[in-house]
């Protein structure tokens, strides 16, 4: 590797870091918005659709039984390209250019992962299933980006498109791409200065490469732990959905049902999901309510908006939907029946104030997609859950769910709990559990 910058201090690494963000924000001023948006949302579904066979591969077929650190190498490197991607739409909104007059693009794009060092013979592998399916010719282009994943597995990072794609798409695809891995460097350089451990060597080489040297018996997942994210936190991470309600196997149905990519075919299946959220947070005493007071629209309203305006993406190339604003609401209108002052209070909550927009709206555009308005209804749910319950409620609420999950599979349980007041296991297994 021929070094481009080495840091072997936190200091040597904040200079580079103020370097870098000036560079960052010098070359998103000359990104078109109109233009570079709808590629980024392209972009970010099919990085869900990986998401969704790495899920799949998971919880159905069970390929990571044997090596659950393959299976965190792959979690963290989609959270890491969910986390780059909006902030570049959100910077790109704030300086970058807006010519409103811009033919807006979309074109599939196929986003692979793999964790092997003779990662061709994947992508190989990767493009006979594209071409089985119809989705690429003979000559489909290729980015490929090289990588080790948890800096113990090397392998690539991986784009599929068509040959015959539209030129203004492919240009500013690849100019994404590159500012994207610029993007990556303050991610690199921020962990050094505030997670890494004094001693860590950071150096960024060519081709793109970042190699990072830490101190004996220091590894990655030291940083996630220190945030509470481990492979047993993925694991246990259980929204009211998934304890409340059948969503769970539901879920593991649409995985295992569920066709390649997205499409027609698999609404029935979100469908069901979506029955099953709203029969976990409307079955909870007082929440219905309360979501009315707090959002100042019915939960049942929410979510029949929310669902219809899903539907109109979810059958489009890449599940993004691009409308005129009032042609969106007239449509919503037509669709749902509920008046237009309800729908633009739909349209105006947001899960993650000015971090993650759901509906994007620039003069007279509006877009969105199918990952961003599921992200955002589950943590709409959530926030006004977490405001709502105390946590002794949330505690109790959860306990009467398993409670009637055992009895409805033939398991007896009492009807209340019964308080134990002196420890069951030593404070250290306790601890470590």
């Amino acid at each position: 590797m021929f070094s481009i910058f080495k840091a072997t201090s936190k200091a040597e690494a904040g200079r580079k870091l103020a370097s870098i963000t000036l560079d960052i924000q010098n070359r998103v001023k000359k990104f078109n918005f109109f233009r570079s948006l709808p590629i980024l949302l392209c972009l970010e579904d099919a990085i869900n659709n990986l998401e969704i066979n790495v899920q799949k591969a998971q919880k159905v077929e069970k390929k990571f039984e044997g090596s659950p650190d393959r299976y965190f190498a792959l979690f963290n490197c989609i959270i890491q390209w969910y986390d780059i991607i909006n902030k570049m739409i959100l910077d790109i909104n704030e300086m970058g250019f807006k010519d409103p007059s811009t033919k807006i693009k979309i074109e599939a794009i196929t986003f692979g992962v793999s964790l092997e060092e003779a990662y061709e013979l994947d992508i190989i592998e990767f493009e006979d299933e594209l071409r089985k399916e119809g989705l690429i010719g003979k000559n489909p282009i290729r980015r490929i980006i090289p990588r080790i994943f948890l800096d113990k597995y090397p392998g690539a990072i991986f784009f599929i498109l068509r040959k015959n794609i539209d030129k203004h798409f492919f240009r500013t695809f690849d100019k994404l791409i590159s500012l994207r891995k610029l993007y990556y460097k303050p991610e690199i350089l921020g962990s050094m200065i505030y997670n890494y451990p004094e001693g860590t060597e950071l150096e960024f080489g060519d081709n793109d490469s970042v190699y990072v040297k830490v101190p004996n018996g220091f590894n990655p997942e030291t940083i996630f732990k220190k945030f509470g994210v481990d492979q047993r936190s993925i694991e246990s991470n259980t929204p009211v959905a998934v304890w409340n309600s059948d969503f769970l196997e539901v879920s593991k149905e649409t995985l295992r049902e569920t066709v390649s990519g997205k499409g027609i075919k698999n609404l029935k299946f979100l469908k069901r999901e979506d029955e099953e959220i709203y029969k976990a947070y409307s079955s909870m005493e007082g929440f219905a309510g309360y979501f009315e007071d707090f959002y100042g629209i019915k939960m049942e309203s929410f979510f029949k908006i929310r669902n219809e305006l899903l539907r109109m993406c979810y059958t489009n190339l890449h599940t993004i939907g691009i409308w005129k604003l009032s042609e969106l609401l007239h449509e919503l209108n037509q669709k749902t029946g509920y008046s237009l002052e309800k729908i633009k209070k739909v349209a105006g909550l947001s899960g993650f104030p000015e971090k993650y927009p759901w509906l994007i709206i620039i003069k007279d555009i509006a877009m969105t997609s199918f990952r961003r308005l599921s992200v955002s209804k589950f943590s709409l749910l959530n926030n006004c859950f977490d405001d709502y319950y105390e946590n002794d409620l949330k505690g109790k609420a959860f306990e009467d769910a398993c409670r009637r999950m055992l009895k409805d599979n033939g398991f007896f349980a009492l009807n209340s709990r019964v308080d134990v007041f002196e420890p069951i296991l030593p404070l250290e297994i306790s601890q470590k559990l």
